[in-house]
Parts: C-alpha cells; structure tokens; sequence
C-alpha cells in the first residue's frame, strides 16, 4: 500500500521544523529521497547516518538515539 501512495504535493503544507534521519544504505529508500524531501518541505534538515539497512532504530539503535539527542538538545 505505501508504494501506492504519492503526497508529494502535501510536502510544502507542513510547517512544523522537520529533521530527516537517513541511512546512508537504505536499498528501499535510496538518498535521493532524503535530498528531495528535505528540498521540498519547509524548515527541514536532512541528517544522514552511518547505518545500514532501512530499519536504522534496529541496526544501529546508539547512532540513532545519540542523533536524535543532539537534534533535540540544539
């Protein structure tokens, strides 16, 4: 059902500040995505890390936890 769904167009209605954490080898969500969608909605920040896989709260739970710390602590 998700690869059905496309709300491309609903990207710039979101207004809150946004951070998008991604791995950097994600064979389901290639980098590109991360690019296009922190291009596309407001106030967002793209945050690549060093993971593997497209479950990173699984492969790498520290680097994910100690990222999301220090969006949360600036």
């Amino acid at each position: 059902m998700i690869f059905q769904s496309d709300h491309r167009a609903e990207l710039p209605r979101l207004k809150v500040p946004t951070t998008i954490l991604q791995s950097n080898n994600d064979i389901a969500v290639p980098l590109v995505v991360g690019d296009y969608l922190a291009q596309h909605i407001p106030h967002a920040r793209l945050i690549n890390i060093n993971a593997q896989g497209h479950l990173p709260h699984l492969s790498a739970p520290n680097i994910v936890t100690h990222t999301i710390s220090e969006c949360l602590a600036a």
